[in-house]
This record gives structure tokens, C-alpha cells and sequence, in this order.
């Protein structure tokens, strides 16, 4: 794991946390509310495939333990209690902390970054370009706000000031180089 990506996994979970209760209901997310929020957010198809969202889900769906559970206390809106057991049954559903492993999985998978060799950047890159969609400007919207994050006008500022030597360029200016690139590569 690359140096500082424990910070940044930090960092992502405060900047997604009100997306995935947003998103979730009784604070689990299951494979279609998954795909939902990926298409929402343009990490499908533009990022990711389906079989790589897919495996990434499922792959984290099945590491979570026994121990693992759900704190009624965060719930935000209680399921059937039969709901609740089967999907608790199934195991196929992603906490918080699964769901921000899934999205640096994401990041590290995507068909957008593959030139970026280090991975704390692509994952930097990746919540810049996702925090950029139109999603977002949805979500304000939708919980009456023009800033969904407290004091802060840039939610990735904290991140952007600690690694600058990456957001130097801008991400702006590596995605169209990024485009560029597989564009000629098409081609050839």
C-alpha cells in the first residue's frame, strides 16, 4: 500500500459519507444501489465495466467477517425486519468503510488513470474527477443546499493542499492529456 493512502482512505470516507447515507438505507448499500451510485456519478461506464464494479462489490461483500455489523444507532431508515435478514443472510452488501474501499478500488481499476503509476494519485485523481459530475450538483439540490460539505467550498481541499505536487498541473489538464492519449492510441 502506498504511503499516505491511510490518510487519504480518511479523508474519503468524511468527503463520502453523506453520499452513502444519501444512497443506503439502515446504512448498508447492495449491488444495485452500488451500480446506481456509479452510474450517478460517471464511474460507470466512463471509468469502470461492469465486471470490474461487479467483482469489486462482490469481493468486498464476502471479506467482511461475521463480527461485522450494523449499528441500528446510524440507521437512517429501519428495513423490514425480513429484508433486513436476508440481506444481512446473503452477506452482499457493503458498510461505510467497505464502500470506501470499493470506490479506491475503483480508482485504482480505472480505464481513465492507467498511465498514473502511483497509486495515491490516481486515487486523488479519481475522487477529483467523481466529486466533479453532475451528481453532485443533484445532491444539493436534493438536500437543499448549495454546499453539501460544512465549511468547505472544496471538499477535496484538505487533500489537495497536503499532496499539491500532484494538483500542481491540475486535474484538468491530466484528464485531457489521459483522453488525449487513448485517443491516439485508438488510431494507431
Amino acid at each position: 500500500m502506498d504511503e499516505g493512502l491511510d490518510e487519504v482512505k480518511h479523508y474519503i470516507r468524511k468527503i463520502v459519507n453523506l453520499y452513502f447515507k444519501l444512497y443506503t438505507e439502515d446504512s448498508i448499500m447492495e449491488y444495485d444501489t452500488f451500480m446506481k451510485f456509479c452510474r450517478d456519478f460517471n464511474i460507470f461506464p466512463e471509468m469502470c465495466n461492469r465486471p470490474t464494479l461487479h467483482s469489486i462489490f462482490y469481493g468486498l461483500s464476502y471479506f467482511k467477517t461475521e463480527n461485522d455489523s450494523i449499528s441500528p444507532s446510524k440507521s437512517t431508515k429501519p428495513l423490514p425486519s425480513e429484508t433486513k435478514e436476508k440481506v444481512f443472510k446473503s452477506g452482499e452488501y457493503l458498510d461505510n468503510d467497505h464502500f470506501v474501499d470499493a470506490l479506491i478500488l475503483c480508482a485504482l481499476n480505472s480505464k481513465l488513470f492507467i498511465k498514473e503509476t502511483n497509486t495515491l494519485q490516481r486515487v486523488l485523481y479519481f475522487m477529483e474527477k467523481i466529486l466533479q459530475s453532475k451528481a453532485t450538483e443533484h445532491m444539493k439540490r436534493l438536500i437543499g443546499t448549495t454546499r453539501i460539505f460544512s465549511n468547505d467550498i472544496d471538499p477535496m481541499s484538505k487533500l489537495k493542499e497536503r499532496y499539491a505536487e500532484f494538483f500542481n498541473r491540475g486535474v484538468g489538464e491530466d484528464y485531457k492529456k489521459i483522453l488525449i492519449d487513448k485517443v491516439l492510441e485508438d488510431t494507431e
